[in-house]
């Protein structure tokens, strides 16, 4: 009897438990219910938008090229120091060209009696020639003369190229600027000997400079040469200067995954130089009418996007979707619309149906 007493007063308690969890449960719903959350909106308002690909690159030398000696000398001079600024054939280094220019006089003369001797040798194979054709002399002497004007022209065209080899050697000994630009390095002393291929300057263009970046597959397929950049460079951020893309790789870098792009940038006012970084912005085309929010109004809820509508106090959960960001916005392609108020803070504290306060 004792045991039936024990058991039906523990069957009553639990059910006397039960009923106070019930309550408590249902007194907290209540309560979540009637919490009033203070937000911040924004009123959703249609923009023009310019599509940008963003990126950082680092500026090159349009050229940059090591000048060699093609032929062996003494340094005479240095013609044009570092820091010097030439124009295509200027000279920069001047060697001891007193070898190549007796090689050129000796060519010279060579070519001279090579000259005389098969302009005779034409004037007497045309006489021969005569000859032949009315059966005044035989075949075999002929052929004899024939042979005669050809090792003529032979020696001649042998002695041009003689000529045309030591005019070039004696040339060599001034060394030129291959294109327009500023000396950065001499490697070279007055004194000095030299030997062919043999660096003896750099030279560098900076008048346009050359920008590399790297875009992924995607951003490059919506690029290509001629369109416009807007360029900052690192050493002057407040002068963003006007590029031109001069080529889209198709081949992604192996290392990077990324696709290599080449703009071009005038340098006018030297804001970009070798090794610098500068930020880039491509302009790839445009949006109208588009609504971008805030990064941080929209949320992750059960592997969804969505965001929260104020209407009459309540604020409405409404599934997004969201297109390209841009720094800390991003534009909403579908959900909200002209007009909506937007959550923008206190979005993280927010269920479907909760009576919010604006506070802003």
């Amino acid at each position: 009897m004792r045991n039936v007493i024990l058991l039906l007063l523990s069957w009553m308690i639990a059910l006397f438990l039960a009923s106070c969890g019930e309550e408590s449960s249902e007194s907290d719903k209540s309560s979540e219910e009637a919490r009033i959350v203070p937000v911040e909106v924004m009123v959703m308002q249609p923009e023009n938008l310019m599509e940008y690909i963003d990126a950082v690159g680092t500026a090159e030398a349009l050229y940059d090229a090591n000048v060699s000696a093609e032929t062996a000398g003494r340094v005479l001079k240095i013609a044009a120091d570092v820091g010097s600024k030439v124009r295509t054939g200027d000279t920069v280094i001047v060697l001891d060209g007193e070898t190549q220019r007796l090689q050129l006089e000796s060519s010279r003369a060579q070519l001279e009696i090579a000259e005389a001797s098969n302009m005779k040798s034409e004037k007497d194979f045309a006489r021969v020639e005569d000859l032949y054709t009315s059966d005044n002399i035989s075949e075999s002497e002929f052929e004899q003369a024939r042979l005669m004007a050809r090792t003529a022209k032979g020696k001649y065209d042998l002695a041009l190229a003689s000529f045309g080899l030591a005019q070039k050697a004696y040339d060599d000994t001034r060394i030129s600027a291959p294109f327009d630009g500023e000396i950065t390095a001499t490697y070279v002393d007055p004194g000095e000997m030299v030997a062919p291929g043999q660096v003896v300057f750099t030279i560098v263009r900076t008048d346009t400079i050359e920008v590399n970046v790297e875009v992924s597959a995607r951003d490059a397929l919506s690029l290509k040469a001629g369109m416009k950049a807007n360029v900052r460079s690192r050493l002057i951020p407040d002068n963003v200067v006007t590029g031109i893309v001069h080529s889209v790789s198709t081949k992604a870098n192996e290392a990077t995954k990324q696709f290599p792009v080449k703009i071009l940038v005038p340098n006018n006012e030297r804001a970009f130089l070798p090794g610098v970084l500068a930020d880039v912005s491509i302009v790839t085309g445009s949006i109208s009418d588009a609504i971008v929010v805030p990064f941080d109004a929209v949320l992750s809820r059960n592997e969804k996007k969505v965001a929260f509508i104020v209407e009459n106090g309540v604020a409405g959960m409404r599934d997004v979707s969201v297109g390209s960001q841009r720094f800390n916005n991003v534009i909403l392609l579908s959900g909200v619309i002209p007009g909506d108020t937007l959550v923008v803070v206190g979005q993280h504290s927010l269920r479907d149906g909760q009576k919010v306060v604006i506070t802003r």
